[in-house]
């Protein structure tokens, strides 16, 4: 039975309680056969399936994860002359970058102005300005990244500097963006101009979109995060060889402080393959982080997004170069089908074959907050083979529009709808002791935050000053997880009111 299958039954039965209990289970390891993502064809042949012919005994540093967050923890922790020569291990279960980073919509992309807004108004002005200009910085240091990397990799990479369109299909939603754009330049300025009006008339003439009310032009970029990220693992592990050694299809299975043993590597890391003794763990493993650090269920919980690549048809001219796109929906809840649109597409075109890489979704209310990307919601495979139409006219899409591959990837949401970086609690992981520390939770923004986020990460694990900088908005500590918007029902409300089911989080009142 598919999750809209099972959603029927649920409309009839407790809703409330079935999403209180998925909020709050164990996420589990990521699971061995997941969908197959476009980006990870071929495989990486050089560190793809990498792993040591023995695990390393005693390490340093140990990073659970391998997208492109922990790409920033590694690079850093490496990098940095305080490390000396430290060691470092690194833990995946399953291929390098098999997970969200490896499934996405390759899309690097400023944030929508409404971001801005809402975190100015939940978090203050200074936080929403930090917020945004580390997130502008973030972007250009995954082109440097590239670009650091010569020429012939950023060509591997497809990393490409273009044109970005937010589309807004709902008259809320763009009246809502004017006046965000207003404050955002008005509060940054060197923002102003960035964010260019487009009229609902150019949106369907020049833009050929279906039935937006206005739109928005910025730079922004798209590249193959699979190749960024999986080649940069490559380039570390050739420079910094005795040090740096990569583990997949070797999930972590526990955690233990034994300090007594080994004050100086206190944590005991258990996978299949043997035990390590370590140092410091840090976590960077998003939707699946409540497995080892139970802590956090309820506080931050997976939920399953739909990407795809299809061909647009003949009509559809060659904009790779020129344009990606972000198209906008209020989030929308049909209580007669248990559907939930959450309100944004994202595409871009690949410059080779002309295919868009396009992804979004409409799923089953109870198919949405999961860990298991072996699978796919049925509402969500259904809506994303006919989306194309949907969003572009008649002047660019014929009826020869086709669908080549749709999998799943595992994002993450978190009760305030901010990451969490920085040391965790004991509270959070279960255990005593000061050595475990997280950068996940990035609420769809992997992209934009990841990169720069590791590094910071980093730089707080080695005893560096970041607050001229980054958000403290996004450090995790006690006193935030204990706040009023981690409490279960305040989760489970903002869950229903992120989905467009502002009728159900009504009734929470």
């Amino acid at each position: 039975m598919t999750a809209s299958d099972q959603s029927q039954g649920v409309a009839a039965g407790d809703l409330q309680g079935v999403i209180r209990r998925q909020l709050t289970q164990d996420p589990q390891l990521p699971r061995p056969n997941p969908t197959v993502s476009s980006w990870q064809i071929p495989q990486n042949p050089h560190v793809g399936s990498m792993k040591s012919s023995e695990i390393p005994r005693k390490v340093d540093y140990v990073v659970i994860g391998s997208g492109v967050a922990a790409c920033g923890v590694v690079k850093e922790l490496l990098s940095n002359p305080s490390t000396g020569s430290k060691s470092l291990a690194l833990f995946e279960a399953r291929g390098l970058c098999s997970g969200a980073t490896g499934r996405n919509g390759g899309q690097l992309t400023r944030l929508p102005p409404t971001r801005h807004t809402f975190i100015v108004d939940n978090f203050g002005l200074d936080q929403a300005n930090k917020v945004l200009r580390l997130t502008v910085r973030g972007l250009e240091e995954m082109h440097k990244l590239a670009a650091a990397q010569g020429p012939d990799f950023q060509a591997y990479c497809r990393i490409r500097r273009l044109e970005k369109f937010f589309a807004y299909y709902d008259e809320q939603s763009w009246k809502e963006t004017v006046e965000a754009v207003k404050l955002l330049e008005q509060e940054i300025p060197e923002e102003r101009g960035v964010y260019k009006l487009v009229s609902k008339e150019e949106t369907s003439s020049i833009y050929k979109l279906n039935g937006a009310f206005g739109g928005l032009r910025l730079p922004a970029g798209v590249c193959a995060p699979y190749n960024l990220v999986t080649g940069t693992f490559k380039a570390l592990l050739d420079q910094y060889a005795g040090r740096f050694t990569i583990e997949t299809d070797c999930p972590v299975t526990a955690i233990s402080y034994l300090e007594s043993e080994d004050p100086e590597y206190p944590y005991l890391v258990d996978t299949p393959r043997g035990s390590v003794r370590v140092a410091t763990v840090i976590h960077c493993t998003n939707g699946h982080t409540g497995h080892l650090v139970p802590g956090l269920r309820g506080k931050m919980y997976p939920r399953r997004g739909t990407m795809s690549v299809q061909s647009p048809g003949h009509k559809f001219p060659n904009m790779s170069m020129k344009q990606s796109w972000s198209l906008y929906f209020t989030p929308k809840h049909d209580p007669q089908t248990q559907e939930i649109e959450t309100g944004r597409y994202y595409a871009f075109q690949h410059h080779e074959t002309g295919d868009l890489w396009i992804g979004g979704d409409k799923d089953s209310i109870d198919g949405f907050i999961t860990s298991d990307d072996s699978a796919i919601d049925r509402s969500a495979e259904k809506n994303i083979r006919k989306i194309i139409p949907r969003l572009f006219n008649k002047d660019w899409i014929a009826d020869d529009t086709a669908v080549q591959r749709v999998w799943s990837g595992i994002m993450c949401y978190t009760g305030d709808q901010l990451p969490f970086v920085g040391r965790l609690p004991s509270a959070a992981t279960g255990r005593q002791g000061q050595g475990e520390w997280i950068a996940g939770g990035w609420n769809t923004y992997g992209m934009t935050n990841g990169l720069l986020c590791g590094n910071a990460l980093s730089k707080l694990i080695l005893g560096e000053n970041i607050s001229d900088w980054f958000p403290e908005c996004y450090l995790i500590n006690d006193e935030r997880l204990q706040g009023n918007k981690f409490k279960q029902d305040a989760v489970v409300k903002d869950y229903f009111e992120r989905i467009g089911a502002h009728e159900i989080a009504r009734s929470l009142l």
